[in-house]
């Protein structure tokens, strides 16, 4: 058997789920959702972040908006929106204000998470990712155009963004600052607009199909996760060479907590930081509105590092730089940054301080 042969058989049965699900869609829908890929690639070309009047486009209307709102284990019960008020906040957005029919979908990370893991809300497995995905409506990592949002700011949407990515999807949108329900709603009430027709359940793919063909044109992306092992070896590095290494870890923390002074949220974690390491709080990113800064200020978040110095332009990649917090949320807001900054393929340390904090084994710093 030739090679081009062999390749065939080896390539064939992956490609049948995704061409029979394709052969299910309505040409109408494909058309539509091809449409808005390619308008969704050439916003990409310049940002990842987006707004709502971006949202409100017509050609808008067939993307797969996800609700990501989730909060820290120390803010308070009465301080966090109940998944009843984010189920009507979400039916109220998709009626009033983003055009879209398909229906807002939760993406909670406390739930799409890896349950065979301690740690809180790893990264799934992609077998556990292509079925929570599957049931949100998704059905592929090339045409899926996915519009992200929290209710909180950014938080957990940059860390959908990054989950999202880590499985090869492509067009992957977090809505600049989040959305305020209350707010948002009230301007769009007094906008008079009428919602544009958009897809809807009955222009999904069944979910057998989805999920099949997810779980076979997913790809994971090692290179944008890191873990405790990585980690071990950006020490060592360090320590061989502190400023010959072109690798650069990022805590997301609040300074207090990289230093020490401040405790940890979580018990039987030690304090500190890893060696090495940079403290690049993700408030810093923000501005005081919640949104991400832009361009100069945005980069000036990052003098610490040195990343983006003239002796370091164009002799760092983004390969080489991974964000670490507390449990791996924040972080995310600090690699999107990242993105926007010019550096888009920054990685996470998943499991972050609550797997390197609890062990007394790792060498840290106060």
């Amino acid at each position: 058997m030739n090679g081009e042969a062999a390749a065939f058989l080896v390539l064939q049965p992956l490609s049948r789920p995704l061409a029979a699900a394709r052969r299910r869609m309505s040409r109408p829908v494909a058309t539509t959702i091809r449409r808005f890929t390619r308008m969704a690639l050439a916003h990409s070309d310049r940002s990842a972040l987006v707004d709502l009047a971006w949202l409100k486009k017509q050609d808008a209307r067939s993307a797969k908006i996800l609700d990501a709102s989730w909060w820290m284990p120390n803010v308070p019960k009465d301080k966090r929106y109940s998944e009843d008020e984010l189920q009507g906040f979400q039916q109220k957005l998709q009626q009033h204000l983003l055009h879209n029919q398909s229906g807002i979908q939760r993406f909670d990370i406390d739930v799409v998470k890896d349950t065979t893991n301690t740690l809180p809300h790893m990264l799934p497995t992609l077998e556990q990712m292509a079925n929570h995905l599957a049931h949100m409506g998704l059905s592929s990592p090339e045409d899926d155009v996915i519009v992200v949002y929290s209710t909180n700011g950014f938080v957990a949407s940059a860390r959908c963004w990054w989950m999202l990515r880590a499985y090869s999807f492509q067009n992957v949108f977090v809505i600049d600052g989040g959305i305020d329900p209350e707010k948002d709603l009230l301007a769009s009430a007094s906008s008079g607009e009428a919602p544009a027709a958009g897809t809807s359940d009955a222009d999904l793919l069944p979910l057998e199909d989805r999920e099949k063909a997810l779980k076979a044109t997913m790809k994971f992306r090692p290179e944008l996760v890191w873990n405790k092992q990585d980690v071990l070896h950006f020490v060592a590095a360090k320590e061989k060479s502190p400023e010959g290494e072109k690798i650069f870890l990022l805590d997301a923390r609040s300074e207090g907590r990289f230093k020490g002074t401040e405790p940890e949220p979580r018990a039987g974690l030690a304090s500190g930081h890893v060696p090495g390491s940079f403290s690049v709080p993700f408030q810093a990113v923000l501005q005081s509105n919640g949104k991400m800064r832009r361009g100069a200020a945005l980069r000036e978040a990052f003098a610490s590092t040195g990343l983006f110095s003239d002796d370091a332009t164009g002799a760092v990649s983004s390969a080489s730089i991974s964000c670490t917090c507390g449990s791996g949320v924040t972080a995310g807001v600090v690699a999107l940054a990242l993105h926007e900054a010019g550096l888009p393929d920054a990685s996470v340390y998943d499991g972050s301080w609550t797997e390197y904090g609890a062990d007394a084994s790792c060498p840290k710093e106060v």
